[in-house]
């Protein structure tokens, strides 16, 4: 909860409301007006802010903490208008499980909230001239008529275009080396609302070729870090945000408010998913696949084109074509395909004619390109006159059953379990697991053969929320190791047995 106000703050109030009987720790953070700056005495303060800004991404920053830190309630508070000498001009309050999280949240959050908020101060003095601190520049306004001077040249969208852009919706599906291209063309051709479902951490190994993340970011959740660049982009796009994988059971709910799908996804279930609920849906989907130096991109128009599962009506193994970080790839790759999926999706909204009737395959190594034109199978499981794919189930797309919830195990089972901890260091150190035996192995440096599985015992490898770890196990799976789990919920769900149970703790 965040709230921006003229009326005085009361710290009683505001304090009382946190009530929660999980808490062991409260932290507080009061911000108050001065009576010096500089040297210079400080006879009072005025703040202005636009509040519909302020409040909107406010609450992106309590949204970030709680997602990055294990916290239960948080509130924020800031005045706006004339303030004196002693009065609070901003304060937050996070309760939490543990003090290390209660600490870390409250920092972040001043920390954001004083970067990122519209909201300047005056500072009134004693003995010298008033002035604005920390005032932005001029330069720094939003001027959509310049921001979009060269794009609105084009016929296209000159007179009606941008409007419709402007009221357009789109979902992109990962935020990696295809999603981080497209976000940053959708968001600077002006789409009104852009959706990021991303779940993954940054790892060093990404950077080559998602070139909107930055090095001093590694272990930090990609869906923040593109959510900032793409806010300091263009401030007038509106960010939904979707921090967990995509799924059966959350997909209609995700996507059934935008108007167009883009897959940036790398795996066959995600992609097969995406077609089949866009199909239900009758969204159009726009879809991109990566092999080295070669790509394709795939457009799927409701009721007008073929689908994915016309070209292949069941889905192919997982692990039969290698990823990115199993074949590897030049980083330029992603990023051309990504942005011709921008490009495509800017087309339909525009109603321009795109390649919409067939798959384009491009090798960048060679520039040797093809289209191949395709018509739709009438037989088709997902889009034919007969279909027999009427709704999603988990079934469908794998991984469902990797999942394990210690709350099912006896304390006997989870002593009998190895643990792996798949956390970056920078995580580690947040939020360290204390008293319970685990193996250390950061995704970033897991290789085949980095770790040795003993056929007779259970594996259950955790992150943070077991998002990456789900995508380990389903890889691993597909390697023939089939004794490993992935732990729901992550270290929160270690934290709780070891509260509610006492397990591990002497």
């Amino acid at each position: 909860m965040f709230l921006l106000t003229k009326k005085a703050f009361h710290k009683t109030k505001w304090a009382h409301a946190f009530n929660n009987d999980q808490a062991g720790a409260f932290a507080s953070f009061e911000g108050r007006v001065r009576n010096q700056n500089d040297g210079a005495q400080v006879k009072r303060l005025e703040y202005e802010a636009y509040p519909a800004l302020c409040e909107t991404e406010a609450e992106k920053i309590l949204e970030e903490a709680r997602r990055r830190f294990s916290i239960l309630d948080v509130r924020a508070f800031h005045r706006y208008g004339m303030l004196k000498i002693g009065d609070v001009a901003v304060w937050v309050g996070v309760l939490a499980a543990h003090r290390e999280d209660a600490f870390a949240a409250c920092r972040y959050i001043i920390d954001e909230l004083k970067a990122r908020l519209p909201i300047w101060k005056k500072e009134y003095y004693a003995d010298k001239t008033t002035r604005w601190v920390n005032a932005q520049t001029p330069g720094t306004v939003f001027h959509p008529d310049q921001f979009y001077e060269k794009q609105l040249l084009l016929p296209e969208f000159k007179e009606y275009g941008q409007d419709k852009l402007l009221k357009a919706r789109v979902a992109v599906i990962g935020a990696g080396g295809l999603g981080a291209a497209a976000l940053q063309t959708l968001v600077a051709s002006g789409v009104g609302t852009v959706g990021i479902v991303e779940s993954d951490c940054l790892e060093e190994s990404n950077l080559h070729r998602q070139t909107i993340y930055r090095h001093k970011d590694i272990g930090k959740p990609k869906i923040d870090l593109a959510a900032a660049f793409l806010q300091d982009l263009n401030p007038s796009v509106a960010l939904n945000l979707y921090p967990y994988r995509l799924t059966a059971h959350n997909a209609l709910d995700i996507l059934s408010s935008y108007d167009i799908v883009v897959d940036a996804s790398d795996n066959f279930a995600t992609k097969f998913l995406l077609n089949d609920v866009c199909i239900l849906l009758e969204k159009p989907l726009i879809s991109a696949s990566l092999y080295q130096w070669e790509g394709q991109l795939f457009v799927y128009r409701p009721k007008k084109t073929a689908c994915l599962r016309c070209l292949w009506p069941e889905r192919p193994p997982q692990g039969c074509v290698g990823t990115c970080t199993e074949a590897g790839i030049p980083g330029g790759v992603p990023a051309i395909f990504g942005h011709l999926q921008a490009l495509e999706a800017v087309k339909q909204i525009l109603n321009i004619t795109g390649a919409e009737d067939g798959l384009l395959l491009y090798n960048l190594k060679t520039h040797r390109k093809k289209t191949i034109r395709l018509t739709a199978d009438p037989d088709c499981p997902a889009c034919g006159k007969k279909k027999t794919m009427t709704e999603i189930t988990p079934e469908q797309y794998g991984a469902e059953d990797y999942n394990l919830r210690l709350q099912d195990l006896s304390d006997e089972q989870i002593t009998a379990c190895e643990y792996i901890d798949i956390r970056e260091p920078v995580e580690y150190r947040m939020a360290p697991v204390e008293d319970w035996p685990v193996h250390q192995l950061p995704l970033s440096r897991w290789q085949d053969g980095a770790f040795t599985f003993e056929k007779e015992k259970k594996y259950i490898i955790f992150c943070a929320k077991g998002i990456r770890s789900l995508d380990l196990v389903e890889y691993l799976r597909g390697q023939g190791i089939t004794n490993t789990y992935s732990l729901v919920g992550g270290i929160d769900a270690i934290k709780e047995v070891q509260r509610t149970r006492q397990i591990g703790r002497s």
